[in-house]
Parts: structure tokens; C-alpha cells; sequence
């Protein structure tokens, strides 16, 4: 039942956004996934059998679909679910289009919820394509829609061919299997010889990545970041991102196990090893902290995408601790953003000069935010870059070298954001109180900060592998 009521809480959410006026939507909202988090806590500290959260039904005759929980979707299931509810939060105070731009937030958030739940390939696909449709009409809303309308239409382009992707990718494997379901057991036990499996890996990895994203197919990202409402841009950052990877997990490392090409291996750790290079380089010449963050992410994504085409799925604590404390991060520079646009009017990095005069609170956040970003002990991000760079260097010394990079640039980053604010400037009267800072970020604040050392200090709760995991 757990399953069915993630799925409907976000409807009950949408039905009363629909009945109620423009300025209700935010406190619905925020009520929606506040409820969603205490469900998703409860079920974390309190699941234990596989076959509890699992219900299989029939579509059609002869096809069955199946819904679930198991191990990989609860943990991503916490990660989306808590990072929306600190996303709705740090919105709280906009003055957009609060009715659509919340109403397209929980559509969106109902697909991802469905994506996670799903065990089945074709639900799978109608509830990734349920997830990006409202990204596209809240994008076409916004008051900036004509200075982005190019990259909304690539974004458009980009999303459909992903989806186009997917299910020809889902209905040739079904062609192949000679059943009447689309479980993934069934995907994965279908027989294909090595041609046809290294030709499906590179199909979904250029379907998946387009959302992830990943390097040259993310041309939609930079922009549509930038000027999309402040909800939609962190639903795409923090959770859509993540999404794809799921996908991965799900549709390619099974064929990835399996294909034994050592030409093919050599191929993506040069191609992703490049992308984490290059683009770490891009962000620390970004002036916007948003075009920054966009780059960034596509370095760590990258990074993660090593990590688990090297262990399989005996990497995915690791990459899911680490999706987890980056969602962290982007909402944290994220909300550092809004807080001095909102109140200054100031997007450019080099503008920030003196701004710690004015809010001393957002020096001590850029510190924690910056030492969660590398690594430091005793925050999250130190025990999720253990396990990753130890899959790594295990595997090949050099290899994991070049990855330890990311930790350099992203400190370097980081650390220009907080010497930038740094200073003295007269268009910021020293303040030294919180006034200026609205509650809700405030609490954003306090809360992502202690979520990152928790992470740290009571990891092995995020880490803990249970024995009914569904690929096991």
C-alpha cells in the first residue's frame, strides 16, 4: 500500500490546487510535500520486506504490470522526495504564477514518484513521460519565455527524442522476449547476442543522457536553468538529473555486465573523464552562480557515471549517497542565489563583494556548502567520495587520478563564490542580523545543514544494504 499512497498524496495535492485560488497553491504545496516526507522517513526506517511493497495488476489481457519498492527506488525515493519538499520551501516567498507553476511542480513530482515505483518498462515510460511534460508548459508560462524560447524548444526536441529513444528501445527488447509482460526480470533475462546488446547500451545511454545530462547533449540545460521559474530549475537539477541515472541503473547496467568489450569501456572513461575535465573548467569561468551549478552538475554526473559502469550495481549506495548530497549543494547555491537577487538585483559573481556585510549568515552556509563539495570529514559528501573513489582506484589508478580533479576544480569554485563576497562595499550596509533573510529560507538553510551532517556522522543509515534488494 506504501506505493500507492506516494502516488496519492501528490493527486490529492493537484485536486486541491485545482479547486482552490492562485493564493492557496504555495501552502498546498509545501502541505503536499511535507506529508510526502514524513511517509517516505516512515517507510525508511521502517521497511523490511520486499514483498510488502510490491502489487502486480493486469493492463490488459495476457499483460500484467507490477509497482514496487526495493532497495535502489527507496533510497532515491528519500533523496526525491525530501530534496522537493526543501525545494517547495525555498520558493515559498515567489511571486510567479504560484498556481501553475506549483500545480506543474506536483505533476512532475507524481511522475518521478511513478518512474521509482515502477518494475515494469512501459510504466516506467508513461510515468518518465509524465514527469517532463509539465517542465515544458511551466517554461512556456514564464515571463522569460521568449528570451529562452529557443532553448525551450530544444528542450522540447531534446525530450521527445529521449522518450522516442526509450520506448523504441522497450518494444524491441519486448519483440525479443516472447512474453506477455514488461517486468525488468523479463528485460534482463532476455537473450540477445552482443551486437544487438552493445547497440541498445549506446541507444539508451544517449536517451537517458539527454536528461542526465550528460556532455554534448546538453545543450537545453544552461539556459533553461537560468531563466526557468526558481521551482522548475531546481526540480531539474535536483531530481529529473537524477532520474536518468536511475534509469541507467535500471535499463543499462544489466547489459553493461554482460558485455565484455574492452574498446568500449576504454571509449567511455576517455569520453567521460574528458567531460568532467571540460566541463569543470567551463564552471570556473562562469560568472552566474546558475550557469555555474549547470556545469558543475554535468562534471558530477559524469563522475558518478564511472563510478557505477565500473561496480555495477554493487556501487549504487555510492552514487546515491552522492546524488543525495548534490541535490544538497545545488538547492543550497541555489537559494544563496535568490537570496541576493531577490533583495539586490545582482546575478553577477563579481558583484557579490561584501554581501557577507549584510547577511554573515550566508559566509558560514557557502563554508558548509563548499566543505560538503569536497569532501570534508564529518559531512556527507566525505563518506559517499570514499566509496566512489575507492570503486575507482581499485579498478585503475590512473583513471581514478584523473577523477580526483573534480575535487580541486570544485573547491576552487566554491571558494571563489565565498572570497567574492568577501571585502567591503558600500551598496551593502553592514547588518549583522537575519532581517533580510525570509524564514523560509532561513530554514532551508538550517535544515540542508544538518542534513549534510547527518550524512556524515549516521551514514551507515544511508549506506545499510538491504538483503531484499529487487536485482539481487
Amino acid at each position: 500500500m506504501h506505493n500507492l499512497i506516494l502516488l496519492l498524496i501528490p493527486i490529492i495535492g493537484i485536486i486541491f490546487i485545482l479547486s482552490f485560488s492562485n493564493k492557496y497553491s504555495k501552502y498546498i504545496a509545501l502541505s503536499t510535500s511535507f506529508v510526502q516526507t514524513t511517509h517516505i522517513i516512515y517507510i525508511l526506517f521502517y521497511y523490511r520486506s520486499l514483498h510488502k511493497y510490491f502489487l502486480e495488476f493486469k493492463i490488459i489481457e495476457n499483460i500484467n504490470c507490477m509497482i514496487g519498492i526495493d532497495n535502489i527506488s527507496l533510497k532515491m525515493l528519500t533523496m526525491t522526495i525530501v530534496s522537493f519538499f526543501l525545494i517547495v520551501l525555498s520558493t515559498f516567498q515567489y511571486k510567479e504564477n504560484n498556481k501553475l507553476i506549483y500545480l506543474c511542480a506536483l505533476i512532475s513530482i507524481f511522475g518521478v514518484i511513478g518512474v521509482l515505483i515502477s518494475f515494469d518498462t512501459i510504466l516506467f515510460y508513461v510515468f518518465w513521460e509524465i514527469s517532463l511534460i509539465p517542465i515544458y508548459i511551466s517554461a512556456f508560462y514564464t515571463n522569460n519565455f521568449f528570451k529562452i524560447r529557443k532553448n525551450v524548444e530544444k528542450f522540447l526536441f531534446y525530450s521527445i527524442s529521449s522518450g522516442f529513444i526509450i520506448i523504441t528501445a522497450i518494444i524491441y527488447v519486448y519483440s525479443k522476449s516472447g512474453q506477455h509482460n514488461f517486468s525488468f526480470i523479463e528485460y534482463n533475462n532476455v537473450l540477445l547476442n552482443i551486437n544487438e546488446k552493445i547497440l541498445l547500451f549506446f541507444v539508451l545511454i544517449i536517451g537517458f543522457g539527454i536528461k542526465i545530462p550528460i556532455l554534448i547533449l546538453h545543450e537545453w540545460q544552461r539556459k533553461i536553468y537560468y531563466y526557468a521559474p526558481n521551482i522548475i530549475s531546481l526540480i531539474l537539477s535536483t531530481i529529473l538529473s537524477k532520474m536518468g541515472i536511475y534509469g541507467l541503473i535500471r535499463f543499462i547496467i544489466p547489459l553493461y555486465n554482460n558485455i565484455d568489450n574492452t574498446s568500449i569501456k576504454i571509449f567511455l572513461f576517455i569520453y567521460l573523464i574528458f567531460s568532467i575535465i571540460y566541463s569543470s573548467i567551463f564552471a570556473l569561468n562562469q560568472k552566474n552562480i546558475k550557469y555555474m551549478s549547470a556545469y558543475s552538475s554535468i562534471a558530477y554526473n559524469s563522475l558518478i557515471l564511472i563510478c557505477l559502469f565500473i561496480g555495477g550495481f554493487s556501487s549504487v549506495n555510492s552514487i546515491i549517497l552522492q546524488m543525495i548530497n548534490h541535490s544538497i549543494i545545488i538547492i543550497g547555491i541555489f537559494t544563496i542565489y535568490n537570496i541576493i537577487y531577490l533583495n539586490h538585483k545582482v546575478t553577477n559573481i563579481g558583484e557579490y563583494n561584501g554581501i557577507i556585510n549584510k547577511y554573515p549568515i550566508l559566509g558560514i552556509y557557502i563554508i558548509v556548502l563548499m566543505l560538503n563539495n569536497i569532501g570534508f570529514p564529518l559531512t556527507g559528501s566525505f563518506i559517499s567520495e570514499i566509496m566512489i573513489f575507492n570503486i575507482i582506484f581499485k579498478y585503475n589508478i590512473m583513471i581514478g587520478i584523473l577523477c580526483s580533479f573534480i575535487i580541486i576544480f570544485s573547491a576552487i569554485y566554491m571558494n571563489n563564490i565565498y572570497l567574492s563576497m568577501l571585502g567591503h562595499n558600500s551598496n551593502y550596509e553592514e547588518n549583522h542580523n537575519i532581517a533580510n533573510i525570509k524564514s523560509n529560507e532561513l530554514l532551508v538553510i538550517i535544515l540542508s545543514i544538518i542534513i549534510i551532517f547527518l550524512m556524515g556522522l549516521f551514514s551507515d543509515i544511508f549506506v545499510k544494504c538491504y538483503q531484499d534488494c529487487f536485482f539481487t
